[in-house]
């Protein structure tokens, strides 16, 4: 079985270069060449179709049947409750679709009108941040994937992970790293620490760490915030 990472560098890789460009887009079709899904389980493969399925519709959004088509099947193949590929690709799914019912002035069951029918204040407390997330957050840039997976395989090998972060934000390229590192099966991360250095606006950073800690799954995790400017000396000292 792929790893997280590993779905998640092979759709990414799959979509910056693809096989072949086509004007139409099929969520049937197999994209990938037979020396890269040789040995992989239908499982494994069709996680990847997933991700890149959602890659697709953020990249198409404009083209809000195209979009809705790839969303639709994401949002079929995607649960709250399944594997961190699932999870993720169904938050950022159902924030797609909210873009495009307030892009289009419609209220659909998959996108606004989910409010109604599943209200906000009734999900558990890691849910409800998560959609509000991806609402303010709808993948409107997806280099946030290939610049999570460039971390990711940096520390392949490394259990103890420590993560300065210059421009944290609300933190939603955290949520894509802890997702995948809480899947990673071989070498499991023993312990992840994310610090957010920081200028202003103290109260916010502390906001999005008390935000990430029930979104961390299995990982022991760690949030520190620095606010004032230091040295290299003491950075260094800080990741020892």
């Amino acid at each position: 079985m792929m790893s997280t990472e590993n779905i998640i560098e092979l759709a990414a890789e799959n979509f910056v270069h693809p096989m072949s460009k086509t004007k139409e887009i099929s969520v049937v079709s197999h994209p990938y060449p037979s020396s890269i899904t040789l040995g992989r389980s239908e499982d494994d493969l069709k996680a990847v179709q997933l991700v890149q399925n959602l890659l697709l519709s953020a990249e198409k959004l404009e083209k809000y049947e195209q979009a809705r088509k790839l969303l639709d099947e994401c949002d079929r193949m995607s649960s709250s409750t399944g594997t961190p590929i699932q999870r993720l690709v169904f938050y950022f799914a159902g924030a797609l679709y909210e873009k495009i019912d307030r892009e289009k002035g419609t209220v659909s069951i998959k996108g606004l009108g989910k409010q109604t029918l599943d209200p906000l204040e009734d999900l558990h407390p890691d849910q409800r941040f998560q959609i509000s997330f991806h609402e303010n957050h709808p993948l409107s840039r997806i280099t946030q994937f290939s610049a999570m997976q460039a971390i990711i395989d940096h520390v392949a090998e490394a259990t103890k992970i420590h993560v300065i972060d210059l421009e944290i934000r609300t933190g939603v390229q955290s949520t894509i790293l802890m997702q995948a590192l809480a899947g990673r099966q071989e070498r499991p991360v023993q312990h992840l620490t994310i610090t957010a250095v920081g200028t202003k606006s103290k109260p916010r950073i502390e906001q999005t760490g008390e935000r990430l800690m029930p979104l961390s799954l299995n990982l022991k995790f760690s949030f520190h915030i620095v606010m004032e400017l230091i040295s290299w000396n003491s950075m260094k000292t800080s990741l020892n």
